[in-house]
């Protein structure tokens, strides 16, 4: 337990996030898994996300920017687009709507979408006008083909139990660019759900094997240009280390 919780800080470290807010994981099966399926639309969980972000915001302004926010920005400035339309799939409560106009392009559009009304809620009392969000689901995105030049899944793919279709949708509003940021990986084990609790509420999540997700981006019209690792760590339940990824994705016409 003590190796789990350091594996779990180190992870945290390096998504610049500095306490522990995600421990305790446990296998589940697909039945499990469909009843942890809303545990991100807990009205609790935006409030106490936001906090840790709010640190990592200070620390970008200050010009400290956590590891993640400059693998997100250096990946979706891979696009080469000067003035990117960039939509955040499981935008929270909008933290990186703050990250892409200054680290991607100040002339950058964004619009952001969570399933959670709890946390678009949280984001449109944030940021107002300034930015776009609504509620929507990353296997069924409420807009039409080839919307935005850069898609940007953001941390959430991983808690997506059908995250084959969330691949397909993502590609499909995608004109140019996918981004699928902070992914947990493996080399070796098979493709795994598990359980764990973030911010103190019981959520799914999915532990991929590399190859497996790899080919899924490849059946789905996605080419893999650029592969960022963020941090390494030993899981308790798994015989190798995983791996956090992104993964920066060019879009086959």
């Amino acid at each position: 337990m003590k190796s789990m919780r350091r594996s779990i800080g180190r992870v945290i470290r390096a998504l610049g996030i500095r306490r522990r807010h995600s421990h305790g994981h446990a296998y589940i099966t697909e039945t499990d898994s469909l009843a942890l399926s809303d545990g991100w639309k807990d009205p609790r969980l935006p409030k106490r996300q936001r906090r840790v972000y709010d640190r990592a915001l200070d620390d970008m302004r200050s010009g400290n920017s956590p590891r993640s926010f400059q693998v997100a920005a250096e990946a979706t400035r891979l696009s080469g687009i000067l003035a990117p339309s960039i939509l955040e799939i499981g935008s929270g409560s909008g933290y990186y709507s703050e990250v892409f106009l200054p680290m991607v392009s100040a002339k950058a559009s964004y619009v952001g979408l969570d399933y959670s009304l709890p946390m678009v809620s949280l984001a449109k009392a944030k940021y107002g006008p300034v930015s776009r969000f609504c509620v929507g689901d990353a296997t069924s995105l409420p807009f039409r083909s080839g919307s935005f030049d850069v898609a940007f899944s953001g941390g959430v793919l991983l808690h997506v139990r059908d995250f084959r279709r969330a691949i397909v949708e993502t590609r499909r509003v995608a004109r140019y660019w996918a981004v699928f940021h902070v992914i947990p990986c493996v080399v070796s084990s098979d493709t795994s759900l598990v359980k764990k609790s973030a911010y103190g509420v019981e959520v799914m999540e999915v532990i991929f094997n590399q190859g497996e997700l790899c080919s899924a981006f490849e059946e789905c019209g996605l080419r893999m240009r650029e592969r960022f690792v963020l941090e390494a760590y030993p899981v308790g339940l798994l015989q190798e280390k995983a791996h956090l990824l992104t993964f920066a994705c060019e879009v086959v016409q």
